[in-house]
């Protein structure tokens, strides 16, 4: 597995070349095993499979992007705003029940 901070440059480098990206995980997980695992757009399923030791794991991309987005605001989508509204809202009418 790659070096987390490694896996975080690579991700800060695809949030800035592709703002896209920032409200897509999906797409962003691809964009990464694209650019950096040499995945091209006939990747199967069970390639994906087969070679799922060898790529960078969904968890340290999505990880990473939140970090990213949590710390540089340049970085967020348009979508940050509206999720941290619902987390708080939520938070607020959820957390004390028993």
């Amino acid at each position: 597995m790659k070096n987390l901070s490694t896996v975080k440059t690579n991700v800060e480098k695809l949030l800035i070349r592709y703002p896209k990206l920032r409200d897509d995980y999906t797409r962003l997980i691809f964009a990464y095993w694209q650019t950096y695992n040499s995945v091209d757009s006939t990747f199967s399923m069970g390639r994906l499979y087969n070679d799922s030791n060898t790529l960078t794991p969904t968890e340290s991309i999505t990880r990473a992007s939140r970090n990213l987005q949590r710390d540089n605001p340049e970085l967020r989508g348009n979508r940050y705003g509206n999720t941290k509204e619902i987390e708080e809202d939520y938070k607020e009418n959820f957390s004390h029940r028993k």
